[in-house]
């Protein structure tokens, strides 16, 4: 006869090798450990590239890149995360609709990354619109640049859902409908 608890620990041992959608759990904690690894070494990483950027840009005359640099903190501290998200993605086995939902995940976080880039960089450039003050107000011009930040955003937004299979061609058609219609008022 035997003991109920054997069972039991069979029933855990097949389970923790078979883990869940095919995947086993050792290939699962590795997973996660890799992304927290990543996650932990985000500041330090972090740190030292603003550090050594900071430095090279300190040598040069101009202001400009010290701004850039400034509004690129937090994209730089994303590296990171997508990279370790990347990395545990890669190294876990995954069955065919997993690995297209992993692959989309990289994708979108990719896509992410960039835009982010492009829409702090607005800030740091816009002093270039800021010429233009003398013949626009300083109120359309200000106006001109949430209207680059909400476009860099908007498409984005849809880039990434584009990636997930979400056809964003007829927002897109309208959003430049509405634009028209902006610039003919």
């Amino acid at each position: 006869m035997s003991f109920p608890m054997d069972n039991f620990l069979n029933i855990v041992i097949t389970i923790w090798n078979e883990g869940v959608f095919g995947i086993n759990f050792n290939n699962i904690a590795l997973g996660i450990f890799i992304l927290l690894l990543f996650v932990f070494f985000r500041s330090l990483f972090s740190k030292i590239v603003v550090s050594r950027l900071k430095a090279i840009a300190s040598k040069s005359k101009t202001k400009i890149d010290d701004e850039v640099l400034e509004a690129f903190s937090d994209p730089i501290r994303f590296i990171p995360i997508v990279l370790g998200v990347y990395i545990s993605t890669a190294y876990i086995d995954l069955n065919q609709s997993l690995e297209l939902f992993a692959a989309n995940l990289n994708k979108s976080l990719i896509t992410i990354l960039i835009f982010w880039f492009m829409y702090k960089l607005i800030d740091p450039l816009s002093f270039f619109m800021n010429k233009y003050e003398e013949l626009l107000t300083s109120d359309l011009v200000d106006w001109g640049i949430k209207l680059l930040k909400f476009f860099i955003f908007f498409i984005g937004a849809a880039a990434v859902l584009e990636t997930w299979g979400i056809k964003v061609g007829p927002i897109l058609a309208g959003l430049g409908l509405l634009s028209v219609a902006i610039a003919l008022g």
